[in-house]
């Protein structure tokens, strides 16, 4: 294929690509503009969401509410009560100087005449008191909407009445109040949150503007949302202004908070003069109910506010916070605007392109993982723009346009994206089979050959079956076997009598089927067709169903792909299994890297050489695993490289891991190149580690032996030869032949101890020592090991204190082993401590096991020589210590003791203060 047709491919389908994501970006946003339009309860919602997610606000300080609550009708009783407790209300909170003081209370109804009139009075002194009405509308048909108003006396006292409705949504919820209601003889009246802040301010009722989208009320703009068309009523002809125009506008409502968010004190406290007046000073005095019993409780957005142990209140709000809240939305202009439909659906569509943003970007590795993470972000990146627009900018944002529209970009985006890669894979795969077709033929017809040689036969057929389809001949060698007959494939019988078919089914469901023409008196033994079978077996994934184009460019099923990516790479995988099966069998630990050194595989015994997983060290730098593995390794950095790749030569060498136990190996390595001879391109570099740990571990104890005849024994051997040949010469007094003889036992018998404790740590060693675990608790192995060193700690006047928490628990542990390793350190502190001092053993709780302390008042060990007391026959030179018996291998059995258990022992000590062995063990798993 020439440039021009590559190019102009490549051109088509960025076209087809960019046309595709232009129409999800599209339509999405279209979704989104048509489901906010239908389904405005969406958005409501969501605006309550952000309400609540954006938490309570400040309670103000210029509004009061004063409460008619359960103290209160608990002291009054039963309400309503006596006018003449309102009035007392009043006139006790209209000696504070209030702007304004609202009574979200009916007095419609007539009581006595001197109550009545004693609360007019007190509203008419007052001078600025807003009293109550309601619009009333009966649900019977016909019947007029009317004014619920005050008493005609309390209304004139009044500075102003104001209506109490409030308006809610198809949930219950209030979120918006009527700024100007009317009833059906043409009668407005303002909310009473209007005619509270224009008595407080001073400002006339004909100062009032009203516009198609908002309320002057003095200096302030009240923005409104016109829900119906205007009406003109009144007019009287020749009389200018004797028109008035009523528009049903509404005024949305922000909650700064939950039921009880303002400052609320009691009426019966307000009344008995347990409030100071001068809390309501200069403030906004609402009086109203808040007590469940008295009903008028409304739903806020709040309503489903989680408290703080995660549980839904569920508390509705009594109407004069509503009240509250409507007034401290005017005073404080927290006025929320709508997103123009322009605006929102330039959101939608902003989202969509970044939604198709991110799922062009989030590719490549952990696939799935990135795409979930990037909608995440997009998801909470939208939220938080919402939420940032809700609070500081109070405008209510598109979100449920936003985030359909985003939920459509993302599925639909990721359904392209399916189309697109199924679209290539099918491609591909034909390109395979059509290139892989050439190859069955060899490796099915060598089958078949092989299976003749092996049964001695004639020929040989294959035929196998697919998907429920006839069978086909997959192979075949030596004579003809099948012919084509009509409706698929027949065995014919055959023409020599000399020679018979043997058909042998291969796999529980009979897709695969063997025949072998073999001469009739030589018939293969069952195992040499269990062979064959096994031979042909191998070969059913080799073929291949024909490919046929598909329609309209549709892609094909998952099912299709699966099935032809089966068929297509079982070969390859087989024989990659085998060479990697065979590659991770092999015993010396074997890891093949890249040129750049990266290690690309790794066996088995390699994983376990660097105490590590295969899967871990892939990708790994070989030399730098080989140089932390070995700490201090001379062969490390891009020298090595050099030589393996440029110079194509090999690295043979001893190396010694570290660890807990060294380990030694044979190290080779060398470069892989793609001729042969070591010609061609270095593809990569193989390494393998041979185990010399036993050869070395053999070579010290040689040298350990070596070391204990040439110097440890050589005292105690010199001693005994001296003083026998003193007794086999000379006639010596009784008295001195008993000392000699006495001499001879006892460096005869440190002789052997030496010999029993080197024998000891050996076999520990080597691993021979099989541990005879049992639960052992620690307090009373201590004290039966330290029963039998009391006599000796007795000799040298030392005292033995124990300091054992009973509270330790048990620990899985060879009980003998233990106890010796205890003893040893016991023993040791007494020994080199001096006399009259004392050595403490104790035991505590350490680190999910058992920590064993045995701290002594001797003569410590000097800084340089603290790393080596665990060293095998090292013993500290200090002179105090000359006559001291001892083999140096008290410590260093204590060491091997402790790893064994999977424990440890460590040192702490000061020269002339006394040194500190902590013995940790791991407690047992119960």
């Amino acid at each position: 294929m020439n440039f021009d047709v590559v190019l102009q491919n490549k051109v088509r389908g960025n076209t087809a690509n960019f046309v595709s994501l232009t129409a999800i970006v599209v339509v999405s946003a279209l979704l989104g503009t048509f489901v906010s339009w239908r389904a405005p309860g969406i958005d409501q919602y969501m605006r309550d969401w952000m309400i609540r997610a954006r938490g309570p606000l400040p309670a103000p300080d210029d509004i009061a509410i004063v409460a008619i609550d359960e103290h209160s009708i608990n002291q009054f009783g039963r309400f309503p009560w006596s006018r003449a407790l309102s009035a007392q209300a009043i006139d006790a909170i209209a000696a504070a100087q209030p702007k304004a003081i609202a009574v979200d209370v009916l007095y419609a109804d007539p009581t006595s005449e001197a109550d009545d009139s004693t609360l007019a009075r007190s509203i008419q002194h007052a001078g600025n008191v807003i009293v109550a009405a309601q619009l009333v509308a009966p649900p019977a048909t016909g019947v007029p909407t009317s004014w619920l108003l005050p008493l005609p006396a309390i209304e004139r006292a009044a500075a102003a009445v104001g209506h109490v409705n409030v308006s809610t949504e198809s949930d219950g919820v209030a979120r918006q109040i009527v700024i100007q209601a009317a009833d059906d003889q043409g009668r407005a009246i303002n909310a009473m949150a209007v005619e509270i802040i224009r008595i407080a301010d001073g400002i006339a009722e004909q100062s009032l503007t009203e516009t198609s989208r908002s309320l002057l009320l003095g200096s302030r703009v009240i923005p409104v949302e016109s829900i119906a068309p205007s009406v003109v009523i009144g007019g009287v002809p020749g009389v200018e202004g004797s028109t008035q125009t009523l528009r049903a506008a509404r005024m949305a409502i922000d909650y700064i908070g939950p039921t009880g968010s303002y400052r609320t004190y009691s009426f019966a406290d307000v009344v008995s003069g347990r409030i100071p007046p001068v809390r309501f000073r200069g403030k906004y005095v609402l009086v109203g109910a808040t007590a469940a019993s008295l009903g008028d409780r409304l739903a806020s957005p709040f309503v489903h506010q989680a408290d703080a142990n995660g549980n839904q209140h569920g508390s509705l709000m009594p109407g004069v916070e509503v009240l509250a809240n409507t007034l401290n939305t005017i005073l404080r202009s927290r006025f929320y605007s709508e997103t123009p439909d322009w605006l929102a659906f330039l959101c939608a569509t902003l989202v969509a392109v970044l939604t198709m943003f991110v799922l062009a970007i989030a590719q490549g590795h952990h696939e799935t993982i990135k795409q979930i993470g990037v909608l995440a972000a997009v998801t909470g990146a939208v939220l938080l723009a919402g939420y940032l627009a809700f609070t500081r900018l109070l405008v209510f944002p598109p979100l449920t346009l936003s985030l359909v529209s985003f939920a459509s970009a993302g599925v639909l985006g990721l359904l392209q994206r399916s189309w697109v890669a199924s679209s290539h894979i099918d491609r591909s795969i034909e390109e395979i089979k059509r290139a892989e077709e050439s190859l069955n033929a060899l490796s099915l017809g060598s089958a078949a050959e092989s299976i003749a040689r092996r049964a001695d036969a004639a020929g040989v057929a294959i035929y196998a079956s697919h998907g429920g389809r006839r069978m086909r001949l997959v192979a075949a060698y030596g004579i003809t076997i099948l012919h084509k007959a009509s409706g698929g494939f027949e065995i014919p019988p055959l023409t020599n009598p000399g020679r018979e078919l043997l058909a042998i089914p291969i796999g529980l469901d009979g897709a695969v089927t063997l025949v072998i023409a073999h001469e009739a008196n030589r018939l293969p033994s069952i195992e040499i067709q269990q062979l064959c079978a096994a031979i042909a077996g191998s070969t059913a994934h080799i073929w291949a169903e024909k490919v046929e184009p598909s329609r309209w460019g549709w892609p094909r099923g998952l099912a299709w792909k699966a099935r032809s990516l089966v068929h297509l790479n079982n070969n390859i995988l087989d024989r990659a299994k085998f060479v990697d099966l065979a590659m991770r069998s092999v015993e010396d630990a074997l890891i093949i890297a890249g040129v750049d050194g990266r290690i690309t595989f790794a066996n088995r015994r390699a994983a376990a050489v660097f105490d590590s997983s295969e899967h871990a060290l892939i990708g790994r730098d070989l030399l730098e695993q080989l140089a932390e593995a070995e700490q201090n390794s001379p062969e490390a950095g891009p020298d090595v490289l050099v030589r393996l790749v440029v110079d194509r030569a090999k690295i043979e060498r001893e190396i010694t891991i570290r660890g807990a136990r060294p380990r030694h190996f044979t190290l080779r390595i060398a470069a892989v190149c793609s001729g042969e001879n070591g010609g061609g391109a270095v593809q990569g570099v193989v390494a393998s580690l041979s185990d010399i740990t036993r050869q070395h571990e053999l070579q010290q104890t040689k040298n350990d032996v070596m070391a204990l005849v040439s110097h440890e024994m050589r005292t105690p051997l010199t001693a005994i030869q001296g003083m026998s040949e003193l007794l086999a010469q000379y006639e010596l007094d009784p008295e001195r032949s008993r000392e000699m003889s006495i001499a001879i036992h006892d460096e005869a018998k440190r002789l052997t101890h030496m010999i029993s404790e080197y024998l000891d740590i050996t076999r520990l060693e080597s691993g021979t020592t099989v541990l005879r675990h049992s639960a052992v608790r620690i307090e009373a192995l201590v004290e039966r090991t330290l029963l039998m060193l009391d006599p000796l700690a007795a000799q040298r006047g030392i005292r033995l204190t124990r300091h054992l928490d009973s509270s330790v628990p048990p620990v899985l542990a060879d009980a003998d082993l233990l106890s010796r390793a205890i003893s040893n350190l016991v023993s040791n502190a007494v020994k080199y401590s001096p006399p009259k001092t004392e050595v403490v053993i104790s035991a505590r709780n350490a680190a999910n096991g058992v920590a064993i302390e045995v701290a002594d008042k001797g003569y410590g060990i000097p800084e340089d020589s603290v790393n080596r007391v665990f060293e095998k026959f090292y013993r500290v030179p200090r002179v105090q210590d000359v006559d001291v018996p001892g083999t140096g291998l008290g410590l260093a059995l204590v060491r091997e003791i402790a790893e064994l258990h999977g424990g440890s022992v460590v040192v702490r000590s000061s020269v002339g203060a006394g040194s500190v062995f902590t013995l940790w063990v791991p407690c047992s798993e119960e």
